[in-house]
């Protein structure tokens, strides 16, 4: 029995790992988000706050911040061919989330993707570009009642244009441009072919 055991373990160890889904590899382009561990698994991915995959299909990937006192959940699911729709939900304690819901284009993107430190307004911010990549829409609903409803609505178009034209969407200071630029690739090849 015990040899038979040993059999099954060394014929699945040699089982290729499952390859990411088309969300995935936007999820890991777009924002440095691990990929690879599985659906309800937990790593400390950042110094203070834990990082949780919920789904591969879509990409649900939440992060714990400060004990729970913050929470940011990331779904990206996918259109048209090679077309996704990002929508990043923030959320303080018991209040409800507010929501910035991206679509992007990735038809047209191709070559290396790229990083740079944005040091506008004393803050250091990484960006990522990655060139011909197109955003097709944006849209956000800010949770903040005691506003009223034109400042809230001023304030969510705000946060679709936070970059005042300069380009890249922010990513944390350990995205490797490398493993973006193979997942892009993979993306391309496999998920927007002709």
């Amino acid at each position: 029995m015990r040899a038979a055991l040993a059999v099954c373990f060394a014929l699945l160890s040699n089982l290729p790992a499952v390859a990411p889904t088309a969300e995935e590899l936007v999820t890991y382009i777009l924002h440095g988000e691990e990929i690879a561990i599985q659906p309800g698994q937990e790593v400390a991915q950042i110094p203070g706050g834990v990082t949780r995959k919920i789904s591969s299909s879509p990409a649900i990937v939440e992060r714990v911040l400060g004990g729970g006192n913050f929470t940011s959940r990331l779904t990206i699911s996918s259109g048209d061919k090679c077309r996704f729709k990002d929508v990043i939900e923030t959320k303080v304690k018991d209040d409800p989330p507010s929501t910035v819901t991206l679509e992007f284009d990735f038809s047209n993107a191709a070559g290396l993707v790229t990083t740079w430190l944005d040091t506008r307004n004393s803050a250091r911010i990484w960006r990522v570009q990655i060139t011909g990549l197109k955003r097709t829409g944006c849209s956000g609903r800010l949770y903040r009642p005691q506003l009223p409803p034109e400042t809230r609505r001023h304030l969510e178009n705000m946060g679709c244009n936070a970059d005042n034209g300069i380009p890249g969407l922010p990513v944390a200071e350990i995205y490797s441009t490398e493993r973006a630029t193979r997942a892009l690739v993979d993306l391309k090849t496999r998920f927007c072919k002709e």
